[in-house]
């Protein structure tokens, strides 16, 4: 299933490849907001917009993400990123998340890294190839410590008092995360459920999200309404969704969906 969405995704190039470009921007309907320089400006419903060189622009499929972009989506609102490591970022209604710094090269690895920040609401990542290059490469910082990624597709929520128990939620589809807090440490792997308190307090396996918990969409059906505007899209899998690049000899898969 993967390699059918880095196939589709392909045929939209990345805009600005050859400037500072790391990714793209894919979106759906309703309000969101992006910043740059530490200025936040609103845009129209249905568009996400971007400032660049002073100028306020709707990001429209196929505008360029760049480092330091400052993602805000607006209540019933889902939008989704994809990098140009072939990761993909999806985010939920009412979120808040930040390109902090990326860098990659198809041709020197050594120096390839991606960290991002989610501020409020969730977020869903799929590993690309920077994560399956070098264990700890690709961080998401939170106020409730700092998630690590391993050749993983996961979702993360800052669930508030709509949630019975509020707080920082991390539930892991494939591959494994450690998220660090409080000088503790705590590794989850597929099927597992790690929750911080509060910031600062110390991440716990539990057995379950909260009912009130309402996580980001896949990124494959962002992108792939992004891709045939206007469509209805339905994604039957019939058995576990599996990357045997992640592990060559004991792939990793997700739950059946």
């Amino acid at each position: 299933m993967r390699r059918l969405l880095i196939a589709l995704v392909a045929l939209l190039p990345l805009a600005g490849q050859a400037g500072p470009s790391v990714g793209q921007v894919f979106k759906t309907g309703g309000d969101a907001e992006v910043s740059r320089s530490g200025r936040t400006l609103s845009s129209a419903a249905g568009d996400i917009e971007v400032y660049r060189n002073g100028e306020l622009a709707p990001a429209a499929p196929g505008s360029a993400v760049e480092v330091g972009d400052d993602f805000i989506t607006g209540p019933g609102q889902a939008a989704a990123l994809r990098m140009s490591d072939d990761q993909t970022i999806s985010l939920g209604a009412s979120s808040r998340f930040q390109i902090v710094s990326y860098q990659f090269n198809s041709q020197d690895r050594a120096g390839n890294h991606a960290r991002y920040r989610l501020e409020s609401g969730s977020a869903r990542l799929i590993s690309g190839l920077i994560s399956k290059q070098r264990s700890g490469s690709v961080v998401l910082e939170t106020a409730y410590g700092e998630v690590t990624t391993v050749g993983t597709d996961y979702i993360v929520g800052i669930c508030d008092v709509a949630c019975e128990s509020p707080g920082f939620y991390i539930s892991v589809n494939s591959g494994s995360v450690t998220v660090s807090g409080d000088g503790v440490s705590q590794t989850a792997s597929m099927g597992q459920i790690i929750f911080i308190a509060a910031a600062g307090g110390s991440p716990v396996l539990v057995a379950s999200l909260p009912s009130g918990f309402l996580p980001a969409p896949d990124p494959a059906v962002v992108i792939l309404s992004a891709i045939i505007p206007g469509s209805t899209l339905r994604l039957d899998v019939a058995g576990p969704i599996c990357d045997g690049e992640a592990s060559p000899t004991t792939p990793e898969c997700t739950a059946s969906r």
